[in-house]
């Protein structure tokens, strides 16, 4: 009887993991809908800047260099992580390909290193880096814009204080319903040539474009626009990637707490059955010894 007091205990402990695992996949489930329309309306904030951006250098294609290229080859270098677990091999996937990538393809000694998440922060220190500024994840889609104004400054004073000559940001990106993949995209040097199309001589519609405002401060506003919005895009794709990570970690676990919760209620079943047939074995033996005395 005490063995099946314990295994009730076990089920029931089961049977509120699973709810709270189900929760936690639903919750991920929604979080994913909104991180996703946010990276989405970055993508055509990013393409009205660009617009901006080729309506400028064709009235004044002399500005094409606004946005120069430092001359060290120094590297700024911005991985985007979580802060929370149970989301799989999110982290380690993330950090382990920025690893590959520095180790492969650039000097490791003028790396400079930003880090949105403690958990990648901390791997990232595993790999050996030193890092610079560590970030908190945002926990809604408001925190996304929140986290961008605080990176954008700090990112500025980061390539003065080392004279930066690239900025380059890693982070997961979802590809299907649970599944994401590392990427990575280059942020600066900014040069119209690579993020635009060839310029033409002539307008592409009837309607030519006009300005009225000093060319070089606009295009100093469209540069930061454009630097906002790639870093809000990345964040964005990363939230969207932890919470696809979150969905397939928690679908492993539902499989496994639903064969674990079979497995013991198989067991009560069975012991529950073996304590009945012993208790009426009991009640016959007795019955049969009254029958022997009288």
């Amino acid at each position: 009887m005490i063995l099946l007091e314990t295994m009730k205990r076990q089920i029931r402990s089961a049977e509120q993991m699973q709810s709270i695992v189900h929760t936690m996949r639903s919750f991920a489930a929604v979080n994913i809908r909104q991180y996703e329309l946010a990276a989405q309306a970055s993508e055509d904030y990013l393409k009205t800047v660009m617009k901006g951006l080729e309506m400028l250098r064709w009235l004044h294609p002399q500005k094409e260099k606004f946005a120069g290229t430092a001359s060290d080859q120094s590297v700024g270098i911005i991985v985007y992580g979580s802060d929370q677990g149970m989301c799989g091999s999110f982290n380690e996937q993330i950090t382990s390909y920025t690893h590959e990538i520095i180790s492969t393809q650039l000097d490791k000694k003028r790396v400079h290193l930003q880090v949105v998440g403690s958990r990648a922060a901390d791997l990232m220190s595993d790999h050996g880096y030193e890092i610079d500024t560590l970030y908190e994840v945002p926990s809604s889609v408001n925190g996304i814009s929140n986290l961008t104004l605080d990176l954008l400054p700090n990112i500025e004073a980061w390539l003065r204080e080392y004279r930066l000559g690239t900025l380059i940001q890693f982070h997961n990106i979802r590809i299907r319903k649970a599944g994401w993949h590392p990427s990575h995209s280059k942020v600066l040097p900014f040069d119209l040539d690579e993020v635009l199309p060839k310029r033409s001589s002539r307008w592409n519609s009837r309607s030519l474009p006009m300005i009225t405002i000093d060319p070089e401060n606009l295009y100093s506003e469209l540069v930061h626009q454009y630097l906002f919005v790639m870093l809000y895009r990345a964040i964005a794709n990363s939230l969207a990637g932890e919470n696809a990570s979150r969905i397939a970690s928690m679908q492993a676990a539902e499989k496994n707490i639903n064969e674990r919760l079979e497995e013991l209620q198989k067991a009560y079943q069975l012991g529950r059955q073996e304590a009945i047939t012993e208790e009426l074995l009991d009640v016959i033996t007795g019955f049969e010894a009254l029958q022997e005395e009288f």
